[in-house]
């Protein structure tokens, strides 16, 4: 089912954006095709309504949050109490109400198994959950901040630092106002910024709201596999629609998350996920609202080494 004309013109910004988000408005309008100021335009609007945030995520190494899960919540009772406490974490990067079997989507980092175990223990004390669900990400193989490998050994200093946790806010500040922020000379922003980049210790992209104007909706998938390979892992990736996808421990074989205009268009996509031989069963949930999806991980004031 297709959008309207501006909202197709949005979300190929957005996949744009996602491969690069501080991609210059030049290349964007000849990806797009439309000249710079429709780009301007539709760019300034899309963040000034809240639907899209284009930030830097450092990765997990560089704040020792080297664990990962996927947990899924069943609550007795209204959700509301579960949810304000799991946003009062700032190692949780999302949290979805989600329809099916659970009640709460949530994704949590941690700096190793007992961190983890104790965070997932205090959340199955609640006397309103009755249920959690946890799945231990083996390998993250898209995401919208994912990187190929873990970082370079590299040394983080203060100024480091600092322009990660500007650009956690706006992953497209210009140099001259980073530098102002930073206390630095613009050059020297643009050097650090760059080698940040390219060593991979970082990665600005998009957090898009799901709205009017992307029109996106999405559902999270759970895989049973005849087998782990990298032409399954190919031919899911391959799928127009995936947006997330990872290999884990626990019910699932892997999980992930597949994007959408519609019910239907969803159902289309879980359809040619199906189709794989080497796929031997799928459980699927629709989330109904974000209540957060962020990749702010919170950054020490002392230099750390990756």
């Amino acid at each position: 089912m297709g959008g309207s004309p501006q909202e197709d013109l949005n979300e190929r910004l957005v996949a744009l954006l996602r491969q690069d988000g501080r991609a210059p408005i030049v290349d964007l309008a000849a990806g797009l095709g439309v000249p710079r100021s429709v780009v301007r335009g539709r760019l300034r609007e899309l963040r000034a309504s809240g639907d899209l945030a284009i930030v830097a995520m450092a990765h997990p190494a560089v704040v020792e949050l080297d664990v990962g899960c996927h947990l899924s919540i069943k609550v007795a009772g209204p959700t509301r109490p579960v949810v304000e406490h799991l946003l009062a974490s700032d190692n949780v990067t999302l949290v979805s109400l989600v329809s099916g079997q659970y009640d709460i989507v949530v994704e949590l980092r941690a700096r190793d198994q007992r961190e983890l175990f104790d965070a997932v223990e205090e959340i199955r004390l609640s006397s309103v959950v009755s249920e959690v669900c946890t799945l231990v990400y083996v390998d993250v193989l898209r995401s919208p901040f994912a990187v190929a490998t873990r970082p370079a050994r590299v040394r983080l200093d203060e100024i480091d630092l600092a322009i990660v946790r500007r650009l956690q806010e706006d992953g497209r500040l210009p140099f001259r106002e980073l530098a102002e922020a930073v206390g630095v000379s613009e050059s020297t922003a643009r050097t650090r910024t760059l080698a940040l980049l390219e060593r991979e210790v970082m990665r600005i992209s998009t957090i898009s709201r799901r709205s009017t104007r992307t029109r996106n909706m999405a559902m999270g998938i759970g895989l049973h596999v005849r087998g782990y390979s990298d032409d399954l892992v190919a031919a899911v990736l391959g799928i127009p629609g995936v947006e997330f996808l990872a290999t884990v421990i626990g019910n699932y074989d892997m999980i992930g998350t597949v994007s959408g205009s519609s019910l239907p268009a969803l159902q289309a996509v879980i359809e040619q996920v199906r189709s794989s031989p080497d796929v031997t069963g799928i459980c699927t949930w629709v989330h109904l609202d974000f209540v957060r999806e962020t990749y702010r991980l919170p950054l020490g004031a002392s230099p750390r080494a990756t």
